[in-house]
């Protein structure tokens, strides 16, 4: 099958998913999900981390009367398509367009239900920070970064691990410094300042009260038609310690599906079928390939921390394939170029199908969790599973777990 064909279908498989997910987040009671919740964090309360997302949400909600969840969407969905179009443009063929939309990469975010957080924003503004450097590095590009990398970190900190260290990396590759400068430091004192403000603000039980409060009085005021915000997980969470995240976190190793399964190995193994897949399927030119697992191990590294203070595992694998692909796409004709890069001489690997199969299987049938690994979260992720479960509901009224009650009950009484 033409690799454009398969890239017309990923773009179909992603359609439907989509705008069922549009449609259950314009919903205004959509915003006591964690998601949309997340997305109201404001400077109600006093300055705060994630609070510029919410902060702009809510004096847009306040002028125009435009309900936050509607505002949210338009946001989270407008970011999305954005990125979308760059990768495509960038990639200049490098990277197949139904890789770019599969599980693995693009396609993750609406398949394992995080097109609503602030991730494919985080790694949009990840995306401009490097089109600006590849560009020009003098002053005021330099400036334009740290503005950029500021609102990322604003928006939601997580950036500090996936963003910010490779920007500075780049900017030191840039400068043809072959070791780490430490006046590269000076050049983003800005972003470095903020991030530490960040940290000092990371939030407080009464701050997200009061941001929860702020919100009940507008949607009373101008949805009274509506719920009030009450559980607001996503508000909430700027008052926790980190001790609740990482005890999350370390309950994964003693985490079992299905009684066979060992679940840090299954998260293991999607790390590496996804690396795998993308340096022996996708990235054709084998030193491009080369400099894909050097920076993927890199960002791994990076963005490491993460899976130590919060257990959404599928999110951090995102920040990790994306922006080493974002970065591949984006320098593929000028650092990759001017640095002698070892070559990994991985032999392709064979299996029993032919190509057509094996992109088949992959297109449909391969899926990344959001979080919390097991083998019916994976199924139902697939682009396979994603499309069927709503048309499957709304043709006959069951969803796919009660489906599979009366097939094995129809079965245990015949057979």
């Amino acid at each position: 099958m033409k690799e454009k064909s398969l890239g017309y279908l990923a773009s179909l498989l992603l359609l439907f998913p989509l705008i069922f997910t549009v449609i259950d987040y314009s919903k205004i009671n959509s915003l006591n999900t964690w998601g949309a919740s997340e997305w109201l964090i404001s400077y109600s309360g006093g300055f705060v981390r994630r609070g510029l997302g919410g902060e702009l949400i809510l004096i847009i909600s306040n002028f125009f009367s435009i309900s936050p969840s509607i505002s949210i969407v338009i946001i989270s969905v407008f970011s999305y398509l954005i990125l979308v179009i760059t990768l495509i443009k960038i990639s200049n063929k490098i990277i197949p367009t139904y890789i770019l939309l599969s599980p693995i990469l693009l396609g993750m975010p609406i398949y394992s239900n995080f097109l609503i957080r602030k991730d494919v924003l985080g790694i949009l503004f990840l995306v401009i920070a490097l089109i600006l450097l590849k560009r020009n590095i003098n002053i005021i590009n330099q400036i334009f970064v740290n503005i950029v990398s500021i609102l990322a970190i604003l928006n939601h900190e997580a950036f500090l691990f996936f963003g910010l260290p490779i920007i500075m990396l780049t900017f030191n590759l840039l400068k043809q410094k072959k070791k780490w400068d430490p006046f590269v430091l000076i050049r983003f004192l800005p972003t470095l300042l903020v991030s530490v403000l960040i940290i000092i603000f990371h939030g407080t039980i009464e701050i997200s009260t009061e941001i929860i409060q702020t919100w009940n009085s507008l949607i009373n005021k101008n949805f009274s038609y509506c719920c009030i915000l009450k559980e607001a997980p996503g508000i909430n969470a700027i008052g926790d310690t980190i001790t609740g995240p990482m005890s999350l976190s370390r309950s994964v190793l003693f985490h079992w599906s299905g009684g066979f399964l060992y679940v840090p190995l299954m998260w293991i193994l999607s790390w590496c079928a996804a690396i795998l897949i993308l340096g022996q399927l996708a990235i054709k030119n084998q030193s491009l390939r080369s400099i894909f697992y050097i920076l993927v191990l890199v960002q791994t590294i990076l963005v490491f921390p993460l899976f130590i203070i919060g257990w959404d595992f599928g999110r951090w694998l995102f920040f990790i394939l994306v922006s080493s692909i974002s970065w591949i796409s984006i320098f593929q004709d000028t650092l990759i170029k001017d640095y002698k890069i070892p070559i990994l001489n991985l032999k392709k690997i064979n299996f029993i199908f032919n190509k057509n199969i094996k992109i088949g299987i992959f297109i449909l049938f391969f899926s990344i969790p959001q979080c919390c690994w097991t083998w019916g979260g994976y199924l139902h992720r697939t682009p396979f599973f994603s499309n069927y479960a709503p048309f499957s509901y709304i043709i006959t009224g069951y969803s796919i777990k009660e489906q599979y009650q009366i097939i094995s009950k129809y079965m245990s009484k015949n057979f």
